[in-house]
């Protein structure tokens, strides 16, 4: 079994890299005063109008029986709705308070800070039966990680690494009660569990798909900028890379995502996010780029193109999914591919400031996709994401269309392979067909619960 990222990344680097003397800063904090002023008017001017709608909101309780409903009748919605409302809000308000300064929204964030620090659960109720299918409200003393645990995490570490010296200003206790949950709830956890599916320990020969990544990425952040003691932050970091191994070695060399190019943000993205937080902190020192199947994976989210927002919509995907602007222009620069990041520029450049807000406000990829957001709208590339022949072996999905680099005639795909995989609807066999870049057979797809953010 090749043994990937712990090729690259051995024990002794990883000891070297993230042991005591570490700094990772890949942003700045609210302090550092002259790169926020830096940012253009119209994403500052967008992001404090975002913040401005939830200033003074009054929050509701997080209900213990709206999370009981997935149990008694399968509706997730109503308890997530507000959860994910939180986080969104939360991120807003922190990203507005760093580019004004001015203190206006600090109240709002201790008051969200708290309140997700006393959620009994993090994660989604639909996640809740993971180690237990009898529950129907979270288990305190079992702390589980799953997708949106790990997420939430992240946000909270994030917020301090950003935030710390205007907090503190309010009282010390708001970062050690983050402190706290962040150590009980995922540092611990992460140490001491191997049993979580997606990690991929449990069943060695069992591929992983995008909960593997989208974890571990998140854990990762938590893990860099949270965990004071050496000895465990060395431990948590190596293991997050022997759990990703596996998502690696899941894939085929074509670097197709079998879940559908929706999940491809959550996929090959979330595997980016890792990949980045590791190239930042060693000064690019720890680096697997250059590696064919981690281009190949980058390369599938402008490959599915088929023109506009649509998409090859093959498993759990829709036939519109909308470009992740930050993930798509960071891993095409890392990659040195030039149609990743010409459609990146492209989405920019058409949707605006609005381009930053990233799916579950990911606190990572919003800063990333601020401090990149001149570079991306100024990008001189220009080159077209339409591949005339595109045949990915491993997941048997075979593309053609009649001009190079042009929307105009027809365009075919179709996909083989079998129906034993991540998120897979029956696809075997299934085929669609455009005609100058609109639909003339198609398949419905699937609208997914969180809509298009799942790219």
């Amino acid at each position: 079994m090749k043994m990937m990222l712990m090729d690259s990344f051995n024990e002794t680097d990883i000891k070297q890299v993230f042991g005591s003397g570490m700094t990772f800063s890949p942003f700045p904090k609210i302090q550092e005063r002259e790169k926020w002023k830096q940012l253009p008017k119209e994403l500052t001017d967008f992001w404090i109008s975002e913040a401005e709608r939830w200033k003074g909101y009054s929050w509701p309780i997080s209900s213990a029986v709206r999370f009981m409903d997935f149990k008694r009748n399968g509706n997730r919605t109503d308890y997530e709705q507000s959860h994910f409302n939180r986080r969104s809000a939360l991120s807003s308000l922190v990203i507005a308070e760093c580019m004004e300064d001015q203190g206006r929204f600090m109240e709002d964030i201790i008051n969200l800070i708290w309140a997700i620090c006393e959620e009994s659960f993090w994660g989604s109720p639909a996640h809740n039966g993971h180690l237990n299918p009898s529950l129907h409200l979270p288990d305190v003393r079992e702390p589980y990680i799953d997708l949106f645990a790990a997420e939430t995490g992240a946000h909270l570490a994030w917020y301090v690494y950003l935030l710390a010296d205007r907090l503190n200003a309010y009282t010390p206790e708001i970062i050690h009660r983050i402190h706290i949950e962040l150590k009980r709830r995922i540092l611990d956890v992460y140490l001491t569990r191997d049993d979580f599916h997606w990690m991929g320990f449990k069943d060695p020969n069992k591929k992983v798909n995008n909960w593997n990544v989208w974890c571990n990425s998140n854990c990762l952040a938590v893990f860099l900028l949270s965990e004071p003691d050496v000895t465990r932050r060395v431990q948590g970091i190596l293991k997050v890379i022997r759990s990703m191994n596996r998502f690696i070695e899941s894939y085929g060399e074509d670097g197709g995502c079998d879940e559908g190019p929706s999940y491809w943000g959550r996929a090959a993205g979330s595997l980016f996010d890792a990949l980045e937080m590791i190239f930042h902190t060693s000064g690019g020192r720890l680096s697997i780029y250059n590696d064919p199947k981690i281009q190949e994976m980058g390369r599938f989210r402008y490959k599915m193109v088929i023109s506009d927002h649509y998409a090859v919509n093959f498993a759990d995907s829709g036939s519109r999914v909308d470009v992740l602007v930050d993930t798509a222009y960071g891993f095409g620069q890392r990659i040195g591919d030039r149609r990743l990041m010409a459609l990146a520029s492209e989405a920019l450049r058409a949707q605006g400031p609005s381009a930053t807000v990233t799916p579950f406000s990911s606190p990572f990829r919003v800063l990333y996709a601020l401090f990149l957001y001149k570079e991306i709208l100024h990008s001189r590339y220009t080159d077209t994401p339409y591949s005339k022949e595109v045949w990915l072996k491993d997941i048997q999905v075979m593309i053609v269309r009649e001009h190079e680099d042009s929307t105009d005639g027809l365009f075919i795909a179709a996909k083989g392979g079998h129906n034993d995989e991540s998120h897979n609807h029956n696809d075997v066999g299934h085929f669609i067909v455009y005609a100058d870049g609109e639909p003339l057979l198609n398949r419905p797809g699937c609208r997914h619960l969180f809509g298009s953010y799942l790219q």
